[in-house]
């Protein structure tokens, strides 16, 4: 058994060791703290100062339902529609003896309930895009698809090609299928072929990459042509957006970005800062990637999986720490 393998797994366990202790101790701190004070915890998060930041309370009623034993809270993390959160307010009050009177306590309790009804919504939406198929015949999808050639090749003119007899200078000549999508990084003639697995959402996140940070797109496409650790380039992309959407519906430091997101946005704009957010996540991966690949200096495109794999515990590891960074926090707030 080689040491390589081993690591990961003793760290796994030892996290997991970690969390039950933590989850352990807290349980038994907030029992007592509720004796005394004789609040439950749900009460006492939702008694938060309106001066305090509302972001800080969803983040400890966040974990709470996570680590409540009883199955009514908890299920509402696990309620795909969000209808459940809208429907729970009362049994929570009767369940943790909240008073009906306190009002400010109620009111803070449906600011919470709403933000996770947002979560419950915008992950819908996001897996909705990551089964949605491009199709040439979609004029947004061919619109997303002509920003990403524009992003990646500024000052090269793309147009649909032409008709027999007639001839193009000064620029590409594109269509559904081509030599000419290889230049962006795409392995075949046909590129939707390269989004299977996580549709449309693999290019929208492509296009918010190259044009927010062309810069370093452009020059990871460049390092996508080496001729000797070239890598494909798209494919990697959708690689990119796999793992973002796994972080996605597992990571609850990811979820407190996304409601502060949705509360800065004033509630209209959730969506558009929900991608937002979840798109800078994948630029930071596509750079993380990038530095990796050229670190390691692989023989060829051979070293892709390992390499790979070496990314994604990285960027699990950086949102762990995250969250161990708050633990002894959260744990003294009961």
């Amino acid at each position: 058994m080689s040491r390589a393998w081993l690591m990961p797994t003793l760290e796994a366990w030892m996290l997991l060791w970690w969390r039950w202790a933590l989850h352990l101790l807290r349980a038994m701190i907030s029992r007592g703290v509720d004796y005394v004070t004789g609040k439950s915890e749900l009460e006492r998060i939702c008694s938060a100062d309106s001066r305090a930041p509302p972001f800080s309370m969803f983040s400890r009623f966040l974990r709470f339902l996570r680590l409540s034993p009883y199955p009514s809270p908890s299920s509402l993390l696990a309620d795909p529609t969000g209808r459940e959160a809208s429907a729970s307010l009362p049994s929570l009050l009767l369940r943790y003896k909240i008073p009906t009177s306190n009002i400010h306590v109620q009111e803070n309790l449906k600011e919470c309930l709403r933000a996770l009804h947002y979560l419950h919504e915008f992950k819908d939406a996001v897996r909705s895009l990551t089964t949605t198929a491009f199709a040439w015949e979609n004029q947004d999808h061919l619109a997303l698809l002509h920003a990403l050639w524009h992003a990646l090749k500024p000052g090269l003119a793309f147009a649909p090609a032409p008709s027999e007899g007639e001839g193009r200078k000064g620029g590409r000549e594109g269509g559904r299928e081509g030599s000419v999508w290889s230049e962006i990084g795409f392995q075949g003639r046909d590129p939707s072929t390269d989004f299977r697995g996580m549709g449309i959402f693999g290019l929208m996140q492509m296009v918010s990459f190259a044009e927010s940070r062309p810069e370093k797109a452009r020059s990871l496409l460049l390092e996508s042509e080496h001729p000797r650790r070239w890598f494909p380039w798209a494919v990697t992309g959708v690689n990119v957006s796999r793992f973002v959407f796994e972080l996605l519906t597992e990571d609850a430091v990811l979820e407190e970005r996304l409601v502060e997101a949705w509360r800065e946005g004033g509630r209209e704009g959730g969506k558009e800062g929900g991608m937002q957010v979840v798109n800078e996540v994948y630029a930071d991966v596509w750079e993380t990637f990038g530095r990796v690949w050229v670190d390691t200096d692989p023989e060829n495109v051979m070293a892709f999986p390992p390499i790979w794999s070496e990314v994604q515990r990285r960027e699990r590891r950086r949102w762990r720490q995250r969250r161990g960074d708050e633990s002894w926090r959260l744990l003294l707030e009961v």
